[in-house]
């Protein structure tokens, strides 16, 4: 979920795991009977306390992810989902609260994927985790295309 403040910078919502492996995308798996965009705003919910029901999720494709917990037998997929809540005044985005398997929740820094690593680096002395790097780089790169080229 992104968010741009009054200076036209790009935030995004990112929570540093608790199992030590970085800072990431709110999320988890799909219940049974989930879709993946019911997912996200429960994962959202669960991890951030944000409740954002009824709101335009963009579903991406699905992509497989270099996740620590995968094996030669189980493989981790990640079915990415963006909202963007527009532009408005920093101090006015939604609070955070980092929950259940997330060690804390903020808004992250990440008009692209330089800003979003030394943001984090900076202020948290983090890291992105690495089964989100390469989709975070790809979606930050193919969202600012966008933005340049009005669509």
């Amino acid at each position: 979920m992104t968010a741009t403040d009054e200076a036209a910078r790009r935030w995004l919502v990112m929570v540093e795991r608790s199992d030590g492996h970085g800072w990431a995308l709110p999320g988890g798996y799909v219940d049974s009977g989930e879709d993946p965009a019911q997912a996200a705003v429960r994962e959202l919910k669960e991890e951030t306390g944000l409740i954002l029901t009824g709101l335009p999720w963009q579903v991406l494709p699905a992509r497989y992810v270099p996740d620590p917990r995968a094996s030669d037998e189980a493989w981790m997929v990640t079915v990415p989902s963006r909202l963007h809540l527009g532009t408005t005044s920093r101090e006015s985005f939604p609070p955070l609260v980092g929950a259940d398997d997330a060690k804390r929740a903020e808004w992250v820094r990440a008009d692209t994927y330089a800003v979003l690593a030394a943001y984090l680096e900076m202020t948290y002395q983090g890291r992105i985790f690495t089964a989100h790097q390469s989709m975070l780089e790809t979606q930050l790169t193919s969202t600012v295309s966008e933005l340049r080229s009005g669509s």
